[in-house]
């Protein structure tokens, strides 16, 4: 008789096969749609915001936050204009070849060989602008002060102006819930804070101005910090 040895490597190669069919089937065909609407309600809402502190301090901290979006719309091959910044922003994303590049909107270096789709990303066109798009909203960088390689508030500054646009909207907030929490439990939770734990961290503000205050901002900063590490 000859000894028998049953590997489980065809099994775990089949399990990952159908892992991989059931993600790719429910980016593509609901988180996509959904996606692309909270897009849209993104880049409407971040320009209302940045129309509003027009002549304030914060108004080229709310442009930024506003073309960051316009940035994930193009991603998406949304209708629109895209800004100055913007566009410099598109060309680093489509290349997705630079490392560590400071990215002209949010001034954080950010590693832009990630933009590019890999996987089951790159199976057709409505995959790899679901991935782009994800990949514009996950991989900005806005960094807290005092953490290694920011410099000062101002990145914070923007990232809760970009929280604070999703997170007073109830429409809104339903519709990152409705792709993070599938996404969350099929590949894992957020590294980074997430748009409702600045808004819980005292980002939610009735009126922005507050967040011209760089005391405000670190304030907001160090509750992140202490509410858990990243």
């Amino acid at each position: 008789p000859y000894p028998v040895f049953v590997t489980t490597d065809a099994a775990t190669n089949q399990l990952h096969l159908a892992f991989d069919k059931v993600l790719r089937t429910l980016e593509q065909n609901a988180l996509l749609p959904k996606l692309e609407a909270l897009v849209t309600g993104l880049v409407a809402a971040s320009a209302a915001q940045a129309e509003a502190l027009q002549g304030t301090e914060l108004e080229d901290a709310a442009s930024r936050v506003a073309q960051l979006y316009q940035v994930a719309g193009a991603e998406l091959g949304l209708p629109g204009e895209l800004g100055p910044l913007a566009s410099a922003e598109q060309a680093l994303v489509d290349a997705h070849t630079a490392a560590g590049e400071r990215s002209p909107l949010t001034g954080v270096a950010i590693d832009y060989s990630l933009y590019a789709p890999r996987g089951h990303y790159t199976r057709n066109a409505a995959l790899r602008r679901y991935f782009t798009a994800m990949s514009v909203l996950g991989q900005a960088a806005f960094c807290l002060p005092g953490t290694r390689g920011c410099d000062g508030v101002e990145p914070a500054r923007r990232g809760i102006l970009a929280a604070r646009v999703l997170a007073r909207d109830p429409a809104l907030v339903l519709l990152w819930q409705e792709i993070y929490e599938p996404t969350a439990f099929l590949v894992g939770v957020a590294d980074d804070y997430t748009p409702l734990e600045v808004a819980a961290a005292g980002g939610l503000l009735a009126d922005p101005a507050a967040l011209a205050d760089d005391a405000t901002v670190s304030r907001i900063a160090d509750t992140l910090l202490t509410a858990r590490p990243v």
